[in-house]
């Protein structure tokens, strides 16, 4: 099992929204430190060898390429069967104008096409296929305070569309609801199909502070997922339980001092430990990681004839 530093319900919450804003890069490329002028990460299999853990099997490579002010213009993702390009283009603004998409052979797959207000708000988007077709667009609604309430999904007909780019946990949504509380924070967010029917739910729970304490998803009401949050935004808990509110997993995790996890423990439903992992770094110069290991309890090792993960970082700076 691998942890992908994100939460039962940070893969639904991700999937909630196609924002340009929302856009997020892998998170081993979140982050960095200093002026990066590029960034290849390949990741491998840890073995243990001799009673030695050593770099196994390569497992995929990604490679970015930035510019002077830290915007991704180019990335290269060679994960197994998945190989393609992004070339980003940004205004004088800095705001992501056009995005393309290229096959391994160079062929265009397809182009997107930001727009925004005067505000700089996103307020439509709209992606072409390789030959130029349309395929669908995604349109933004925004409040007097300039919080994102609604996006709509329409397809090559103008009719509200199942079939976006982000896949909905039972189903695609056509549209999205986001309600705030007076101080201005997101409270939920609610999903729909084209039918109307409801395609999941996220609700927050803020301190008195403002902070971020809680989030939980009910996707289509098959399950309840929960994250709980540390004073510096850190996911320290993760639960997940069935549509009668049986617990049926949870995740704990621990942060060194820059951040980082450090540690991740997962327990089923009767208390007991799944599987326990550890994760250690190594840092250049900057302060950046370039390396992570990530190493699961040794009780554990060789059930699926894996013995851990590291992933490698070059990173380069203007």
């Amino acid at each position: 099992m691998r942890h992908q530093l994100l939460s039962f319900i940070g893969v639904f919450q991700l999937l909630f929204c196609a924002t340009a804003q929302k856009y997020r890069m892998r998170e081993s490329e979140e982050n960095l430190k200093g002026n990066t002028r590029s960034l290849t990460v390949q990741e491998f299999t840890l073995d243990k060898k001799f009673g030695n853990i050593e770099k196994g099997e390569f497992m995929a490579n990604f490679e970015y390429l930035f510019d002077d002010n830290g915007k991704t213009v180019t990335s290269i993702t060679n994960d197994g069967d998945i190989n393609f390009k992004l070339e980003n283009k940004y205004d004088k603004s800095g705001l992501l104008e056009e995005e393309v998409r290229l096959g391994s052979d160079g062929s265009l797959r397809t182009k997107r096409i930001f727009s925004y207000d005067q505000s700089s708000k996103l307020t439509e988007f709209k992606e072409y296929n390789g030959s130029g077709d349309f395929r669908f667009k995604v349109v933004n609604t925004y409040d007097s305070k300039g919080n994102l309430i609604e996006e709509n999904y329409f397809g090559r007909d103008g009719q509200s569309e199942n079939e976006n780019p982000y896949d909905k946990p039972n189903g695609y949504a056509a549209r999205v609801t986001y309600i705030y509380d007076k101080a201005g924070n997101l409270i939920e967010e609610n999903s729909y199909k084209k039918d109307g029917k409801t395609a999941g739910k996220l609700i927050y729970k803020y301190d008195e502070k403002g902070k971020l304490l809680e989030r939980q998803g009910y996707p289509s009401g098959s399950f309840k997922a929960t994250d709980k949050f540390d004073s510096n935004g850190n996911i320290i808990e993760t639960a997940l339980f069935d549509n009668k509110g049986v617990f049926r997993k949870k995740t704990i995790y621990s942060f060194d001092n820059n951040g980082n996890i450090a540690n991740e423990s997962s327990y089923g439903e009767d208390g007991k430990l799944l599987l326990k992992t550890s994760y250690k770094y190594e840092y250049d110069e900057k302060g950046n990681w370039v390396k992570k290991y990530e190493i699961p309890d040794i009780e554990y090792w060789s059930k699926d004839g894996k013995h851990g993960y590291l992933t490698e970082r070059n990173i380069e700076y203007y």
